[in-house]
């Protein structure tokens, strides 16, 4: 059999509760084509691991597996870039975490269609579905129309997709300028994807993003959250600016992550946390930041509210 056409990346760490319908919905794709599915399961101490094996038997011509003896993420080596990117065969690469899942068995078939007949774009991506864990909503992820996304500002001042609805072009994380990244994050991996050439996004719905499960995440601990995104945009700022975006840009959505965590209604965050988000935010506060991030900050005060409603 020669190489796969796609290469499918899922990373996993303690996601029992869900990888079976993960890899369901990875295994269930009807393609013209042949693909790989490469899981790298960073020391799961929950039963991911015999899951995974299950399915590594069932599919051994199409799941490669490593299966991590210690924690990675623990000692700052984290994702796709370090540990499925480098491995894969495939001319497009695909995502999904061990939690999330895809409901379109269709997925990549469309997605390999429309990048192996439009030669200007990098990505495709869709829309996805929401599960709130916690309170069992659900809802799109976006309300945006088909279109094509061309600059980092759109990227950077508002999530325009989910990370399994992606597909992109592996030659691009095979090139000396990727390797050189280090650690990649999806924020930061889309915006480098940009760089070489516009993200096609489709609003049609194809998987399923759960959100609220236990982790550092938003819901769960929002401090750490809105920390680890003041870290990510500092990132964005070495990586890209001035070059392909303005620094205020990025300072902006910093600024937003921190005001919105410090002044949120979630109660599973003190009050000395919230004056520290405060203070940090003033670092990157001048006046166009100010205005933008106040914009910014309406609008999804706005949004909230309607929601309610």
């Amino acid at each position: 059999m020669g190489n796969p056409l796609v290469s499918i990346s899922c990373i996993t760490f303690n996601h029992a509760p869900y990888i079976r319908q993960c890899l369901d919905g990875l295994m269930m794709q009807k393609t013209s084509f042949s693909f790989e599915l490469l899981i790298h399961d960073d020391a799961s101490t929950d039963g991911t691991a015999d899951i995974i094996k299950e399915y590594e038997r069932k599919y051994p011509d199409t799941i490669k597996v490593i299966y991590e003896k210690e924690n990675q993420w623990s000692k700052g080596r984290k994702g796709s870039s370090l540990f499925n990117f480098p491995r894969s065969s495939g001319k497009y690469i695909a995502l999904c975490e061990g939690d999330d899942y895809w409901i379109d068995p269709l997925k990549l078939q469309k997605q390999v269609d429309f990048l192996e007949n439009t030669n200007g774009y990098s990505a495709i991506a869709s829309n996805s579905l929401i599960i709130n864990e916690i309170t069992n909503d659900t809802y799109p992820f976006s309300n945006k129309d088909t279109r094509d996304i061309i600059t980092l500002e759109e990227l950077i001042l508002e999530r325009q997709f989910h990370t399994a609805s992606v597909m992109f072009r592996a030659l691009y994380v095979h090139q000396p300028d990727f390797e050189k990244l280090g650690n990649v994050y999806d924020t930061m991996l889309w915006c480098f994807l940009l760089t070489k050439n516009p993200i096609y996004y489709v609003n049609e719905i194809s998987c399923v993003y759960r959100r609220g499960r236990q982790g550092v995440t938003e819901s769960t601990n929002p401090y750490k959250w809105a920390c680890n995104c003041e870290e990510w945009g500092q990132n964005l700022v070495s990586l890209f600016c001035p070059k392909y975006v303005c620094k205020d840009i990025i300072y902006t959505n910093i600024v937003v992550q921190l005001l919105y965590y410090s002044l949120s209604l979630k109660k599973n965050i003190t009050l000395p946390q919230r004056v520290r988000l405060i203070m940090k935010a003033f670092k990157y506060i001048n006046l166009n930041v100010f205005h933008n991030a106040m914009k910014s900050l309406v609008e999804i005060i706005y949004k909230y509210i309607c929601s309610k409603k």
